[in-house]
Parts: structure tokens; C-alpha cells; sequence
């Protein structure tokens, strides 16, 4: 897997991390399309054998089955943010 992603470190003026003004900021943008485009897919296809298992003991497979749907609406949220163009 490549190491090739931006690292953003930003605080906003007001030192307020809850105004989301962080959205707004290019490397916030560019980590975000990076992770969603890019970091997720293959995230996505080293998992997949793990992902489709059946024989699974149920724990696990519910744990499993959680973790999906926690990270499915994690990357909902994510894609509805409106983020400044690429440049």
C-alpha cells in the first residue's frame, strides 16, 4: 500500500475544532478525497475474502457485521461534506 498521502495538521483561527471550519481548508479536502477515493478501495479489497465469510462464529460475525455498517455511515457523512474544488 502506498505511503503517498497528504498529512494536514489545522486548527482553525478560533482554536475550535467543533466550528468545522476545517472543511474549508485544501488539505482537509485533499485527505478526505484521498482516504475516499483512494485508501478506501484498497482497504476495501484486502478485506474482501473477510468480508464475504459465512463459516464465521456468530460473535465475531456480528462484531464484523457492526463495524461494516459503523464505517458505511462514517463514509455517508463524509461524502455529503461539501468540500472546496480540487485545485
Amino acid at each position: 500500500m502506498s505511503t503517498d498521502y497528504p498529512v494536514v495538521v489545522y486548527v482553525s483561527a478560533s482554536g475550535n475544532f467543533a466550528d468545522a471550519s476545517y472543511r474549508y481548508h485544501a488539505g482537509y479536502a485533499a485527505l478526505l478525497r484521498f482516504w475516499l477515493d483512494r485508501y478506501l478501495p484498497t482497504l476495501r479489497a484486502e478485506a474482501a475474502e473477510f468480508c464475504q465469510m459465512t463459516d464465521l462464529a456468530d460473535p465475531l460475525r456480528q462484531l464484523r457485521d457492526a463495524c461494516m455498517r459503523h464505517h458505511a455511515r462514517i463514509e455517508r457523512l463524509f461524502r455529503g461534506v461539501a468540500l472546496p474544488a480540487a485545485s
